[in-house]
């Protein structure tokens, strides 16, 4: 794709990190990452970001927190990928502002696809489109 887009991929899990950014580079994504919710967010306030794949279950901050002041602040694609498989969480994910929700383990084609069709449909969403 466009080295110019930026992925940011939060998870606490280090094997998840360096999987989900082998993909996406691999397909010539710029990745940064981020081990909490709240690291996450301190990057989204310094870096242009594109996207964000967000984890539920992480120590500290969750998942929907973090998603929760994302969507306080940014107005990006966010998809969260995710162990957590019950109906409910999709939901709550989706209602709280998710634009996708990616079950793990996942097919990297599955995964890219999704990536791919979420920062087309975004079009020119960045740091630049903060919320006021």
């Amino acid at each position: 794709m466009d080295l110019n887009q930026t992925i940011l991929v939060v998870d606490d899990e280090q094997f998840t990190l360096q999987l989900l950014k082998r993909i996406l580079e691999g397909d010539n994504y710029k990745v940064l990452t981020a081990t909490s919710g709240d690291e996450a967010l301190k990057i989204l306030s310094s870096s242009e970001v594109h996207m964000v794949l967000l984890d539920i279950r992480m120590p500290g901050m969750n998942g929907y927190e973090t998603l929760e002041r994302i969507r306080e602040k940014w107005n990006i694609p966010v998809i969260m990928a995710t162990a957590v498989g019950e109906v409910s969480s999709s939901v709550k994910s989706l209602t709280l502002g998710a634009d996708d929700y990616i079950r793990k383990p996942f097919s990297q084609q599955i995964l890219l696809s999704r990536v791919r069709a979420k920062l087309r449909r975004a079009g020119s969403y960045n740091n630049q489109n903060e919320l006021n």
